[in-house]
């Protein structure tokens, strides 16, 4: 089982001869006000967000309350996934970031449902058997309303790309930078904190819904 801590910031473009960001979605311990929480998510000590505890089966997140539409944005979120002392030989866990046409509903995907529309960017960690290390990868899906997840599987009905990233149990928070630019996904990692980015995948002709609402989302097992 792990803890799930996250901390999350969205820009969005204004429109100028270049593009200049304005964080307007930023998910902080300071200030939650303007997101729906969905499950045990918890603020600790007004310094971190915690998705869930170390117990096994537990999913929660946040939805901001409003949709944004913009065709050039990018999220930055940090996060941490610590291993609690009983570790057992399967598990399964991650962290999920949210663009969609609907909000959040409870589920069995990193917190929340198989079918979905938008993009949902996954850091997830499992392990198949005691032998195995654990497997940290990271994973970018687009879907469209209709075609469901099979949870059985790797997810490749609708991933676009993805790359491995050992964000596991890290001294430092590791961070993801997820940007969406003229119909381009971009994911970049820096698993170690350093402020150095390594490219995940980037993938063009990518079209996500234009009014959508902002989340993120944990889940345990």
């Amino acid at each position: 089982m792990i803890w799930l801590f996250v901390l999350l910031s969205v820009a969005a473009s204004v429109k100028a001869a270049k593009p200049v960001y304005s964080a307007k979605y930023s998910l902080l311990p300071s200030d939650t006000s303007e997101w729906k929480k969905y499950g045990p998510a918890t603020i600790k000590k007004k310094k971190v967000i915690q998705l869930t505890a170390a117990k096994p089966n537990v999913r929660s997140g946040f939805y901001h309350k409003e949709t944004f539409s913009s065709s050039n944005w990018k999220a930055i979120i940090n996060m941490e996934m610590k291993s609690g002392k009983q570790v057992k030989a399967t598990y399964g866990e991650g962290i999920a970031i949210w663009s969609t046409k609907e909000q959040f509903q409870l589920g069995s995907i990193n917190g929340t449902t198989i079918l979905f529309n938008g993009l949902g960017v996954f850091f997830q960690a499992f392990k198949h058997t005691e032998a195995e290390g654990p497997i940290a990868r990271v994973i970018g899906l687009v879907g469209d309303g209709v075609k469901t997840l099979d949870l059985r599987g790797d997810y490749s009905e609708l991933s676009v790309g993805r790359c491995n990233a050992d964000f596991r149990n890290k001294k430092r928070k590791a961070k993801a930078l997820v940007q969406y630019k003229e119909n381009t996904l971009t994911v970049k990692t820096d698993v170690d904190g350093t402020g150095t980015w390594t490219d995940c995948f980037s993938v063009s002709d990518t079209t996500l819904p234009s009014d959508s609402f902002l989340g993120v989302s944990g889940l345990t097992s």
